[in-house]
């Protein structure tokens, strides 16, 4: 059974150390935790991550398919893990087009 996120166990993380927020954050993905819960506000672990300037976890979100809203990408770790993202599902794709 694949571990679901509870975005309480991120907001643990604000008091952590960087190296404990990045490593708790990667059991938990490891675990299959899905990405795109939301707690009784509405909100994602990623909002979270983004609101207590937590770049780390943000990123690493991003990288396992957390959905960005908008307003996220004001945020430079989101951003940029977004565009991170976006060249390599294009390096992908241009992969599988030389292939055909």
């Amino acid at each position: 059974m694949a571990a679901a996120l509870k975005i309480d166990q991120f907001s643990l993380l604000d008091d952590g150390e960087c190296d404990a927020r990045i490593d708790a954050a990667k059991r938990l993905l490891g675990d299959k935790a899905d990405v795109h819960l939301r707690d009784k506000k509405g909100l994602a672990a990623l909002d979270l991550a983004a609101a207590n300037e937590q770049g780390d976890v943000a990123a690493l979100l991003v990288q396992h398919g957390a959905e960005v809203a908008a307003k996220l990408l004001d945020y430079a770790p989101v951003r940029d893990a977004v565009r991170v993202r976006e060249a390599e599902a294009k390096a992908r794709d241009e992969v599988r087009q030389q292939r055909e």
